[in-house]
């Protein structure tokens, strides 16, 4: 899994801001980190391929589409422009996210 990490960290250059387009819903923790991102089914298709393009043929799809999906999250739990799209106003007293 981490050979796979690093392979992604050292070639796919995603930008955030790009990624946030592709977001059909997102959930974020109550320390403030995103956790889970579900994408439109047409841009998750684009996306797969993009990784598997850069993984070695004999890694399962499986395993490639698990390690991207932690890379992604790393990319928006960073600072950066991408992470002012996911600041939002705390939900009101006595509701919870």
């Amino acid at each position: 899994m981490f050979d796979i990490l690093n392979i992604f960290r050292q070639c796919w250059f995603l930008s955030g801001d790009w990624l946030i387009s592709f977001i059909a819903f997102a959930q974020k923790s109550e320390a403030g980190d995103i956790f889970w991102v579900e994408f439109d089914p047409k841009d998750h298709t684009h996306l797969v391929r993009s990784a598997l393009a850069l993984v070695p043929c004999d890694v399962p799809v499986a395993k490639v589409k698990q390690v991207m999906f932690v890379f992604i999250v790393e990319i928006f739990n960073q600072d950066g422009p991408a992470a002012c799209f996911f600041n939002l106003q705390p939900p009101p007293s006595g509701h919870s996210c």
